[in-house]
């Protein structure tokens, strides 16, 4: 007869077989797939390149960072989709963009809903920040951190004065409802269209669109400023880029992956607010050498009264919110 294994001895053995194997998938080397719509020369990117370094070195090469950037893997609505499906496990996306899959992200794109850049970072690190960056999970989705996108205002073709110029100007806007209102409460007309070489081309044409609005690095390095050179400082809003990851692959790391991962992605973000805030500064000397016309002495008082319907119809779960952060110091 032959030697047989009790069963129990085999259902033992079967077990220490799997979590032998499962400890050996922890070990396993695993690349991340991580994909947005800047360039590689825009402080972003950057502050991702030091990220990819850091997590690296902390997971000693179990983890390592791939980043596609220049929208080589599709605009920011495809890509939020593609790492909600898992194509890819990571992308970086404006708070805007993430308004139709979170409502709440909706709150940061408000028009003038900040005092100023420090009540701005004081919201976004509160608990306020990480409740909103939490909602993320609900449609399978981790958020990681926030990076500062600076303040957005309005560049056009031809000179912007006041208010009264944004009347039937085909602006480009991102894809999000609470900009879109905005615009439209500016008297402008909202166009979407996907960042990166599809709208630099529409405003070098200027038949789509004549106008769009967004941040200086951005205005700088997609090259806007060469059929946009008048820049007019409305800083209408300070709704932040995310950084946010595929939540069953976030949930298949580690422990120990998990917190090299959010540490990174800290650490990045605190690196990007330095190289955001000097490249800001040097970026504006180098566009007035290039010709920009900078308005920076804008009365913002009308604007603000033109946008009030805009907190006056907003729905009680969302007023809610925005007295939150009213009243945060």
């Amino acid at each position: 007869m032959k030697d047989r294994i009790p069963h129990g001895l085999l259902a033992v053995a079967l077990i220490l077989s799997m979590l032998a194997g499962c400890a050996d998938d922890d070990q396993q080397d695993r690349e991340i797939r991580l994909a947005h719509v800047l360039t590689d020369n825009h402080p972003v990117h950057h502050a991702m390149v030091r990220m990819a370094e850091l997590l690296d070195e902390k997971t000693q090469g179990q983890l390592t960072l791939n980043i596609r950037h220049s929208a080589q893997l599709g605009a920011e609505k495809e890509l939020i989709e593609k790492v909600q499906a898992g194509q890819i496990q990571m992308t970086k996306v404006s708070s805007n963009a993430l308004e139709s899959v979170v409502p709440e992200m909706g709150i940061f794109t408000l028009p003038w809903l900040f005092r100023d850049e420090q009540h701005y970072h004081g919201v976004l690190a509160d608990d306020i920040g990480q409740e909103i960056l939490a909602k993320l999970e609900t449609v399978g989705l981790k958020g990681l951190t926030y990076y500062d996108a600076g303040s957005r205002s309005i560049y056009a073709r031809d000179p912007i004065r006041g208010i009264e110029d944004l009347r039937g100007l085909n602006i480009r806007v991102q894809p999000s409802p609470t900009m879109i209102r905005t615009m439209e409460a500016l008297g402008a007309i909202p166009k979407s269209i996907p960042f990166g070489p599809e709208l630099t081309q529409a405003l070098s044409r200027g038949q789509l669109v004549t106008a769009a609005e967004n941040n200086i690095p951005s205005y700088q390095t997609e090259e806007h400023y060469r059929s946009c050179p008048h820049f007019f400082m409305t800083e209408h809003s300070r709704a932040p880029d995310v950084l946010i990851m595929n939540l069953r692959a976030w949930e298949s790391l580690n422990d120990e992956q998990q917190l090299a991962l959010q540490e990174a992605a800290a650490a990045s973000a605190e690196y990007h607010k330095h190289l955001w805030a000097e490249a800001t500064r040097e970026l504006q000397d180098d566009l007035r050498d290039k010709g920009v016309q900078f308005t920076t002495d804008v009365d913002i008082a009308p604007f603000v009264e033109a946008v009030r319907p805009i907190y006056e119809q907003l729905p009680d779960w969302r007023r809610e919110w925005v007295e939150r952060i009213w009243e945060a110091q």
